[in-house]
């Protein structure tokens, strides 16, 4: 089994608000309960909004790495999918400086996305990044790659959260659903 603690700790998912510390005290908890409970299974950590590098450099320091299996990040925040690479190369500076001697970590893309609302970028172009985030994912080690999302989760076309699909809430296809596909 798999299993992420928590969905993007780093922004007002994490009530208050965001708090390291408290994240990795909730991971230092819950790693070995699950390992315990299934030892096979695998942690993914901090699935953080962005390659947040402030909240992930400091999260390693407190012992995160010792206490999950996979980096999961959510890239958002990349004007063009291919301006992940820097941030995914930082990352791994980090886990090469903080890791415990011998062990390896994964990158994984556990969320991103575009989104076709008014103001957003159009239909083309999502369905253009959606091929050049997975390729781009690929070349930069991560081999899990989430397109956020599968279908839009409303009618508002005004409404950013709503657009971030590969098909129409009437699951009519968008190019992107097509461009993914091929």
């Amino acid at each position: 089994s798999h299993l992420v603690i928590w969905n993007e700790p780093n922004i007002f998912f994490w009530r208050p608000q965001p708090n390291v510390e408290d994240y990795v005290k909730l991971a230092k908890v819950v790693y070995p309960a699950l390992k315990k409970a299934d030892p096979d299974s695998l942690l993914l950590a901090p699935a953080t909004s962005g390659v947040d590098l402030g909240f992930l450099e400091k999260a390693f320091k407190l012992g995160l790495l010792e206490n999950c299996d996979v980096i999961s990040v959510h890239p958002y925040g990349c004007s063009k999918p291919e301006d992940a690479a820097d941030r995914y190369m930082k990352l791994r500076q980090f886990i090469a400086q903080y890791a415990p001697k011998g062990r390896q970590y994964e990158i994984v893309s556990g969320e991103w996305g575009y989104s076709t609302f008014t103001k957003g970028v159009s239909e083309e172009t999502q369905a253009d990044y959606i091929a050049r985030q997975a390729l781009s994912n690929m070349m930069n080690r991560c081999r899990i790659n989430i397109w956020y999302d599968w279908r839009d989760d409303g009618p508002d076309p005004n409404e950013n959260e709503h657009r971030f699909g590969t098909v129409r809430q009437n699951m009519d296809p968008k190019p992107a659903f097509h461009a993914m596909n091929t």
